[in-house]
Order: C-alpha cells, then structure tokens, then sequence
C-alpha cells in the first residue's frame, strides 16, 4: 500500500492513519458512503474501473463533493494487486449544476402555470419547447411536434388542430404560400 504525498496534502491524512485502511471507510460523512465505496471497489475489480461521487471529509472535517475514480491493479498473472483511487474535489461543479436543477425545476414550474401558450425555437427555427397551454390551445402533440422536429414557420401555415397538416423545414421550402399546400 502506498500513501504519496500528494493524496496526504489533498486529503490532510498522515500515512499512519490510512494505510490499511479503506478510505471510504475514513472519509464518510454517512453511513451509506463506506457501502457504496464497496460496492465501487467490487466494481473496479470486475470491470477494472469504478466511479463514485459524494459528500466527503478531509482528516481536518473540510467538507467537499469528491468524485472518486478506482482502477483496479493486477499483476502480470492477472492477480488483483489493489487500488489506484483518485479523487477531486466537484464542489463547484456540483454548486454549478445544483444551480442549474433549481432554474430549471422554478422555468419548469412557470412554463407550467402560466395562462398563455408558449413556443421556444432555437436559431435554426426548430421548436426546442411548447408549453401545455399552448398545445392545449391548438390541440396539439409536444411529442409529435418535438419528434418531427416542427419549425417556427410551419406553426404560420398549419390549420388549428391537425398535426398532419404541420410542415417540417424541408416542406416549408417547398410551400406553396398562396394556397398553404406542399407542392411535390
């Protein structure tokens, strides 16, 4: 077993009180992290490599994400020799993607809520977002609309109510304007 400095700068754990010891076990700051650190070394040991991620602590109570990568070392006979675990501090990725998750649940919660319809195209005019108000307005499919890929100016031609009758962009270069038919 081998404790380099830099895992003791990192972690803040003098090699006497980790070496033999599994750092999920040390580190823990529930009683669900050891078990899944175990889970992660069986893991690595059957399929070489392992993630996991969690709240952790360093040996000074530093609370932080760490994502925790094992591979699983053999010798030249295949016998499994041990463990390389590397793990980095996520905690701002983490915060990042929190903050992400919120913004989205509260976009989602609006879109949701509000009384007019909404569509969302990006900038190749393909729908990306239709909120229920506004499918229910024109009867419409989010799936369908999302699936076939609906532009913005195929919600100008299509009659209320009839998916069918909804153009994707390469019908649209092809619309008849005047009369609303794709010519063919």
């Amino acid at each position: 077993l081998d404790w380099k400095n830099g895992s003791e700068r990192n972690n803040r754990y003098p090699v006497g009180e980790i070496v033999g010891k599994i750092y999920g076990d040390v580190c823990a700051l529930d009683a669900q992290f050891p078990l899944r650190y175990r889970a992660a070394l069986a893991a690595a040991a059957a399929e070489r490599r392992a993630e996991l991620e969690a709240l952790i602590q360093d040996a000074d109570g530093h609370r932080f994400w760490g994502q925790t990568t094992l591979r699983a070392l053999r010798g030249d006979d295949g016998e499994l020799l041990g463990f390389a675990s590397i793990t980095q501090d996520v905690t701002a990725r983490k915060a990042d993607q929190d903050r992400s998750f919120e913004a989205t649940r509260n976009l989602d919660a609006a879109l949701s809520h509000m009384s007019q319809g909404l569509l969302l195209f990006d900038r190749k005019e393909k729908l990306v977002l239709a909120n229920k108000r506004f499918l229910d307005i024109y009867g419409l499919d989010a799936a369908r609309c999302l699936d076939r890929g609906a532009v913005l100016g195929a919600f100008a031609v299509a009659r209320v109510g009839d998916w069918e009758g909804l153009p994707t962009r390469g019908e649209l270069d092809l619309l008849d304007r005047p009369s609303g038919t794709i010519l063919r």
